[in-house]
């Protein structure tokens, strides 16, 4: 087990939890409002970091689609254009919850790899993964 690798998911706990603390500075009944037409809403923001930890950490990893495909209509920035990021939200209070479950489970994942209870990672590879989902969070905590 590396103690390096264990410390970056403590750091990628870290980013879900500046992300979902944002929201609770926020009025809640507003995330899902689009506030200019070149800006994302809040709430996408959040379900988009948690479709692209499933995306890296199910998807490929464990070739588990399931939300890859429930989320890829509401949160895929390749398929949802930003004029139309407001639409098809889950509400508020489901968005929260759900995102937060995400992000919990995906740490376990994530600790699971570095345990090497999954093979098919190797240490390289899940530096790389955990350093990237570190920034892409970090960009929409900026945004």
């Amino acid at each position: 087990m590396s103690l390096n690798l264990l410390k970056k998911t403590t750091e990628l706990r870290y980013k879900q939890k500046i992300i979902l603390d944002l929201v609770s500075k926020t009025n809640i009944k507003n995330i899902n409002l689009k506030v200019h037409n070149e800006l994302s809403p809040l709430g996408w923001h959040i379900i988009h970091c948690a479709f692209i930890e499933v995306v890296w950490i199910r998807s490929k990893y464990l070739n588990d689609f399931y939300y890859e495909n429930k989320l890829k209509t509401i949160a895929d920035a390749n398929k949802v254009n930003i004029s139309s990021r407001s639409k098809g939200l889950p509400s508020a209070k489901e968005l929260l919850s759900f995102t937060k479950k995400l992000f919990k489970e995906n740490i376990l994942l994530l600790e699971d790899f570095i345990k090497k209870k999954n093979k098919s990672i190797d240490t390289k590879e899940l530096n790389y993964l955990i350093n990237f989902l570190i920034q892409h969070h970090g960009q929409h905590i900026e945004n």
